[in-house]
């Protein structure tokens, strides 16, 4: 049960950092193209 848990937790947070790392990656060319 605990296990199953884990693993339904971790594959949550995977996808959650895989879409946490494209924001970043989009938010930084955004502010780079910006010219200050």
């Amino acid at each position: 049960m605990g296990e199953e848990n884990f693993w339904k937790t971790s594959s949550i947070l995977k996808d959650f950092s895989r879409w946490a790392g494209c924001q970043l990656q989009r938010v930084s060319v955004f502010l780079h193209s910006k010219p200050l």
